[in-house]
């Protein structure tokens, strides 16, 4: 949720923030849907323009945010 209001925030597309405000509501426990993982991809195409993978594993500015997002994540799990 907190992905969209930032996108609204830079004044990104209305309609991705929309879907990423469903895509919030319909994450199940361990993402069965896959639905953060497409929400994700949204997000990163929205908020970095063109943002394309060419080569995950060659990627900086993908492993960054993965990096990022993982220990986020696991700390933001560890308060549940």
């Amino acid at each position: 949720m907190s992905q969209s209001v930032c996108l609204a925030s830079f004044q990104k597309s209305d309609s991705k923030y929309l879907q990423l405000l469903d895509f919030a509501k319909e994450v199940k426990a361990g993402d069965s849907t896959f639905r953060e993982g497409i929400g994700a991809k949204i997000y990163s195409g929205e908020l970095f323009d063109n943002f394309y993978r060419n080569n995950k594993n060659e990627d900086i500015i993908n492993s960054s945010l993965n990096y990022g997002y993982a220990v986020l994540r696991s700390g933001i799990t560890s308060l549940q």
